[in-house]
């Protein structure tokens, strides 16, 4: 069981390295945080996001520490 959340950590981290923005959708699916709570966050200034065209983006190192990942530049 540690093993397996140890890789989807893993996994976690290389997604958020390898995406400079992510959808709020995909900050949901890749964090296990509601959809609502993301916004929510972004509504009381804890996660900062853009809005590009009609999309909600999220920078994904701005993800990563609000759920506390440390993300090498």
């Amino acid at each position: 069981m540690i093993r397996k959340l140890w890789q989807r950590l893993h996994a976690e981290l290389a997604a958020l390295q390898a995406r400079p923005v992510l959808s709020i959708d995909e900050a949901s699916a890749l964090t296990g945080l509601s959809r609502s709570s993301l916004c929510r966050a972004i509504d009381r200034g804890e996660l900062p996001a853009r809005k590009v065209g009609s999309r909600i983006v999220i920078a994904s190192t701005a993800l990563a520490e609000l759920v506390g990942i440390e993300v090498a530049s």
